[in-house]
C-alpha cells in the first residue's frame, strides 16, 4: 500500500514538478525563496549523485556476481546475481542479503564452495566501491557515515517500514543537506552573539 502511494505520489511530481515546486516555495518567506530555490537545486543535484552512484554499483555488482557464481559453478547463477543488483540498492543490509542465498545453494553442493562465495562477494563489494565506482564516476562523491545512514535507516523505518528501509539513503541525503544548508549555513553559522555576552 505504501508503494502504490509512493509510486502515485511520484507520478504526480513529475507529470509537473515546476507547479508543484513553485507552490511549495510560496510556504516560505518571500525573502528565503531565493535562497529555498538553491537548496532545493543541491538537493536534487545530490539526488542525482546518488543516483548515478547507486545505478553504477548494482549493475557492477550484478556483472560481477554472475562472473563469479557461473565460474564457481553455483545453481541459478543468474537469478542470484539479479538478486544481488537489487539487493545492493540497500545500504548496509544488502550486502548481508546478498550472500545469504547463494551461500545457502553452494552449501549443499560443497563445503569449500560456501567458503569460495563469502569471499567472492567480499571481493566483489570491495572492487565495486574501492575501485571502480571512484574510476568511473568521476564527480563528486557523495560521502555518508555509515552510523549516520544505519540511523536513517532505523528512524525511517519505524515511520515508513518496509519502504523506509530501501528508501533510507535518499533520504538521509536530503536530510543532510537540508541539515547543512538550513541549520548550520543560513542559523548557526550566522548566529549574533547578544550584546554583553562575554566571548
Amino acid at each position: 500500500m505504501g508503494f502504490l502511494l509512493l509510486l502515485a505520489l511520484t507520478m504526480m511530481l513529475l507529470a509537473d514538478p515546476v507547479s508543484y515546486r513553485r507552490g511549495f516555495l510560496r510556504l516560505f518567506p518571500k525573502f528565503y525563496r531565493s535562497r529555498m530555490n538553491q537548496i532545493l537545486d543541491r538537493s536534487h543535484q545530490c539526488l542525482q549523485m546518488w543516483l548515478s552512484e547507486i545505478l553504477f554499483r548494482m549493475t557492477a555488482i550484478g556483472i560481477l556476481s554472475f562472473v563469479s557464481l557461473s565460474i564457481l559453478d553455483i545453481p541459478l547463477a543468474l537469478t542470484q546475481a539479479i538478486l544481488a543488483a537489487l539487493f545492493a540498492f540497500i545500504p548496509n543490509i544488502g550486502p548481508i542479503l546478498t550472500v545469504i542465498p547463494p551461500f545457502a545453494i553452494a552449501i549443499l553442493d560443497n563445503y569449500w564452495k560456501a567458503f569460495a562465495v563469502i569471499l567472492v562477494y567480499i571481493a566483489i563489494g570491495i572492487t565495486t566501491n574501492k575501485i571502480l565506482t571512484p574510476l568511473v564516476i568521476k564527480k563528486e562523491q557523495l560521502s555518508v557515515l555509515p552510523l549516520t545512514s544505519i540511523l536513517g535507516q532505523v528512524f525511517f523505518t519505524n515511520f515508513f517500514g518496509l519502504l523506509g528501509l530501501v528508501l533510507a539513503l535518499p533520504l538521509t541525503i536530503i536530510t543532510r543537506v537540508w541539515l547543512q544548508e538550513i541549520l548550520i549555513q543560513d542559523i548557526l553559522d550566522r548566529w549574533q552573539r547578544l550584546p554583553g555576552n562575554k566571548p
